[in-house]
């Protein structure tokens, strides 16, 4: 079950978290979540507006689509080299890890105030 919060003028998921009790439920939590997974990042990029995006935006989006196309949990940042966690490892983690992430599908929750001054959401992903 996906949810939609509604934060600026965009849409931003909110997930249930996942908490199994049984040895069946165990055994089917990693089907489940990728099933679900596929499930929210469908719903989630129907919100897309490439236009929106600046030129920057866009390398950052398609080296992300990459990543997720190929499911791996982080990829490159075309711009600066370092390695960023995608929605995939977010989602999996099930809660905020408290960094600001740029791909983070919790809001931020767990987040700094300081951290979390002067992020926007464009739609995809977190922007300074």
């Amino acid at each position: 079950m996906i949810l939609f919060t509604q934060r600026l003028k965009h849409k931003i998921p909110y997930l249930p978290r996942y908490y199994s009790s049984s040895t069946q439920d165990k055994e089917n939590l990693g089907q489940n979540l990728k099933r679900d997974y596929l499930n929210f990042e469908k719903k989630f990029t129907q919100n897309l507006d490439l236009e929106y995006l600046s030129p920057r935006e866009l390398t950052i989006h398609n080296a992300h689509a990459l990543a997720i196309s190929k499911g791996h949990y982080t990829y490159d940042d075309p711009e600066t080299g370092l390695r960023v966690m995608s929605r995939m490892i977010h989602f999996y983690r099930a809660r905020c890890c408290g960094n600001a992430c740029r791909h983070c599908i919790y809001n931020f929750e767990n987040a700094p105030d300081e951290l979390k001054m002067g992020k926007r959401f464009n739609t995809l992903f977190w922007t300074d």
